[in-house]
């Protein structure tokens, strides 16, 4: 066989554009075009069929184009205005002066790197699989909204996700068909001397290289590793071939790649950021590569630059199931990162410990949640209820420490508003409460303001997005049973499935079983006197994917499809097959009422729920993630109970149980009852708290805030502070640690009193004393605290507060007395105890030492 000929050049041709339009080029490449309606509008215009098959991506648009049309649209007046009109705004987004700059204009140097595994910024660009990626590229465009100093790294891939696709007998099969990099709205990444950015990295004991690619998200870089390039030889190729395969040994490389690759990446471009954000643990590789970094280019020792590296590093974890993370056999570090640790001056037992529980623990497995947990002193889970189960599942990393104070903070996740929020809600929220609605967060007042709307208006505004959702609904539905090979009668069925005033409840997301999809099946009979109802009927509407490892879930999907199919159900219940952001945009927006029903606490957050209540759209949850510190009874519907005892059929059983009484007796009762001229007024009530709630409270713009000012600003003032002088306060912060590690040992709580009676009143303040011998240290190297709490049935502490013992008196070189009045919580059965923990200005969180005295039981009197 005849090889192929090579080229000697390779060139990129581009559509010629008028030059009256030709600032689309403009707007193509910057993925602001994704939250801006108007600039859709506008490629729509050029090519509405290449816009409909490219899944609204404006660079493919651009290179279908007919260049006759191309020149007939830069004669016409009207696109020309329109297309102005969308520049101008365009370029004033991009230099406006920003929240940042308003709110932080003396702070100089931060530069914040956000890594993550998958970044779902638009349908077009299938760089995500599901939430965390839907997140990451939320976090990003309000990054840009806000006008953080941010630049996000990931991994550009050739295939990316799969494409779903149903069988008539339910069973999901995957398709990888290959991304065309030309026609996605990206460009190569240059060094600062022009030429196109290569780095390389130690992978299976040789070099691997990749190629750097930009992508503009508004004002934000997001720069894209690729492995797809002739150096590599086939399999580090297709390193970057697919998102989150099955294979540990592929894995541990991608995620190698992500992290380590990463900063170089950074470094390469000519960012060294002064924060890392690690968007779940894919990333935490990134801990050892900003210590190689670090240490050689300060020049201090590898103790300080590593506690250099945890102080500015921040992690986030999603996962709140064990399976969920992450983790490789020592083999398997040995084999494919051991050239890399030895490249980097760094032994593999030291990086196994990084990633153990128990470091010395030759059997356990390394774990790259444990190494970003190891490697950062910023952490958060991402809802008040995951913080609890976060602290309760990593407890082991801080064994001494109470689990309430186990060094895991949370800030609630949030979605995009201009993303997620329908153009009809969009403009009806503008316009009573002005341009700048995404940034307000007083719910009250935006409440006060939502209800200065009237009911037919904003009713009609809904109306109109369950309408569209419907229509697209069918659309897909068609296309699905024309590609299974449908006969004409049956592609007929598919354009009058629902109806489009009817009560429509979504269920869509990444299908798994703890989710629980197929709860609503629970009854069949039940479930069909609800949908067949003649008066106060309901529609369901599915979508998802499982993993393709993941065959319980695709049990649970051919469960759902065969229902479908089931007469009784036909038209009134359907499963929309491949799952994407598109899909996902009509559903919240046009859905009356939004499901979503996992055993708590397994679900992190679920910002799908909040996608929906920002556009007026009623959940009905089980009370978990985000849900649990939501909801009240205004706002939305709780299923079930938060704890059952039992086993799970029972738990199951109960769920389902009340939910369909809730669908029965309270959600389709007030939906279908008007109170006025067809308007259901209670159900539009409702909606508008629903939407208040999330408005404030559940958006990318606080949450970024919240990061900003919680973590991204801190760490990078503690990290300026330790860097400056040549790392002389990290050396010295070292230096003391290493004192006082020495010294520990010899800490000792030799008594501890109190003169309180063993009764007290509920809220007693008590004073307590106690002695403290701090051999080599001084009363300023630690805090000695009174934590007190209830007593529970085993004799332990829980739920504890503590309270800070001033320094009374010394009664020789190493004896100290230490007093407090400390106040007893609640009633029954409490108690106190005393530890000692390290203190020093620049320490971040004195349980990351690991170190703590606690007083013997004994001593309490």
């Amino acid at each position: 066989m005849t090889a192929p000929i090579q080229p000697s050049h390779v060139f990129t041709v581009r559509t010629a554009l008028p030059m009256q339009i030709n600032r689309l080029r403009d707007l193509a490449y910057n993925l602001w075009w994704s939250w801006t309606p108007a600039a859709q509008d506008l490629f729509q215009r050029v090519n509405p069929e290449a816009w409909q098959a490219s899944r609204g991506n404006p660079v493919a648009v651009l290179a279908q184009a007919n260049p006759n049309h191309l020149r007939h649209l830069a004669s016409d007046p009207v696109f020309t205005a329109d297309l102005t009109q969308v520049t101008e705004h365009f370029d004033h987004y991009l230099t406006q002066p920003t929240w940042f700059d308003k709110t932080f204009n003396h702070l100089a140097g931060l530069r914040v790197a956000y890594l993550s595994m998958e970044f779902g910024v638009t349908e077009s660009v299938p760089l995500y699989s599901g939430g965390l990626g839907v997140l990451a590229g939320d976090h990003l465009k309000a990054a840009s909204d806000l006008g953080v100093p941010i630049v996000g790294v990931g991994l550009l891939y050739q295939q990316g996700y799969f494409q779903q696709a149903i069988d008539t007998l339910g069973a999901q099969h995957e398709q990888f068909p290959d991304t065309n990099v030309e026609t996605l709205p990206l460009a190569p990444a240059r060094s600062p001397n022009g030429s196109p950015a290569v780095v390389r990295i130690p992978i299976d004991g040789h070099a691997v290289a990749a190629r750097l690619w930009r992508m503009d998200v508004g004002r934000v870089p997001l720069i894209l590793l690729d492995t797809n390039i002739p150096e590599n030889n086939p399999d580090d190729r297709a390193l970057t071939s697919r998102l989150y395969l099955s294979d540990g040994d592929i894995r541990i490389r991608q995620e190698l790649l992500l992290g380590a690759g990463g900063m170089r990446a950074l470094e390469k471009l000519g960012f060294t950021p002064t924060v890392t954000h690690m968007n779940e643990g894919h990333s935490a590789f990134l801990v050892l590569e900003r210590f190689r970094s670090i240490r050689d280019r300060t020049g201090i020792n590898e103790r300080a630059a590593m506690h250099l590296v945890r102080t500015t590093n921040i992690f986030t974890t999603h996962t709140p199931v064990a399976a969920g993370h992450d983790e490789f056999s020592s083999e398997q570090v040995h084999r494919h990162i051991g050239a890399y640790l030895h490249n980097i001056g760094f032994s593999v037992e030291e990086a196994l410990g990084l990633g153990r529980v128990h470091p010395w623990d030759a059997d356990e497995a390394f774990g790259m949640t444990v190494l970003a947990m190891r490697g950062s002193s910023w952490r958060n889970a991402v809802s008040e209820l995951h913080g609890v189960t976060s602290r309760q599942m990593w407890k082991g990393l801080w064994p001494d420490v109470p689990v309430r104070e186990v060094p895991i903070r949370h800030v609630t996740n949030g979605v995009h508003m201009p993303t997620w929020v329908s153009r009809e809600m969009g403009n009806l929220i503008e316009r009573h409460l002005g341009s700048r609605w995404t940034e307000q967060t007083d719910m009250r007042g935006i409440q006060e303001e939502l209800e200065t709307i009237p009911d037919e208006e904003y009713w009609r505004a809904h109306t109109h997005s369950r309408h569209r959702l419907i229509t697209n609904v069918r659309r897909r539905l068609h296309a699905q049973a024309d590609r299974r090979g449908a006969t004409g009668h049956e592609l007929a069925q598919t354009l009058a499935v629902l109806n489009k005033d009817t009560l429509t409840i979504g269920f869509a997301r990444r299908f798994a079983v703890y989710k629980r999809p197929t709860l609503v099946l629970h009854d069949i009979e039940r479930l069909k006197a609800l949908v067949t109802n003649t008066d106060r009927p309901i529609q369901i509407i599915f979508s998802g994917k499982s993993h393709p490892s993941d065959e319980m879930a695709k049990d649970l999907l051919r469960e759902i499809t065969a229902i479908s199919r089931d007469p009784a159900f036909e038209g009134r219940l359907v499963f929309v097959e491949d799952y994407d952001m598109g899909l996902g945009r009509d559903l919240v927006q046009g859905c009356d009422a939004w499901l979503n029903l996992p055993i708590r606490p397994q679900e992190a957050s679920g910002t799908s729920g909040m996608k929906a209540a920002a556009n007026g759209v009623i959940n009905i949850g089980v009370l978990d993630g985000w849900w649990d510190e939501a909801y009240t009874p205004s706002v939305g519907w709780a299923v079930g109970q938060p704890t059952i005892d039992g086993p799970e059929h029972q738990r199951n059983a109960s769920d389902a149980s009340a939910l369909y009484d809730l669908l029965e007796h309270t959600v389709a009762p007030l939906f279908y009852t008007d109170s006025r001229g067809n308007v259901p007024a209670a159900w539009v009530q409702m909606s508008r708290k629903s939407m208040a709630l999330a408005l404030a409270g559940y958006s990318t713009n606080r949450m970024v805030r919240e990061y900003v000012e919680s973590f991204y600003v801190p760490a990078h003032r503690l990290g300026e502070c330790l860097a400056g002088h040549g790392g002389a306060r990290a050396i010295e912060l070292t230096a003391w640690l290493d004192h006082v590690m020495t010294q520990w040992p010899h800490v000792r709580i030799t008594e501890v009193t109190t003169d309180s009676p063993d009764q007290v009143d509920p809220g007693a303040v008590v004073p307590v004393r106690s002695c403290v011998v701090l051999p080599g240290l001084s009363p300023e190297d630690v805090h000695v605290q009174v934590y007190a709490g209830e007593v529970d049935q085993d004799g332990g502490l829980a739920h504890g507060s503590t309270t800070i013992a001033d320094h009374e008196q010394v009664d020789s070189e190493n004896t100290h007395w230490f007093s407090c009045r400390a106040t007893l919580p609640s009633t029954g059965r409490v108690g106190i105890a005393v530890r000692v923990i390290p203190n020093h200005p620049l320490l971040t969180d004195p349980f990351d030492t690991g170190l703590i005295r606690w007083s013997e039981p004994a001593s309490v009197r």
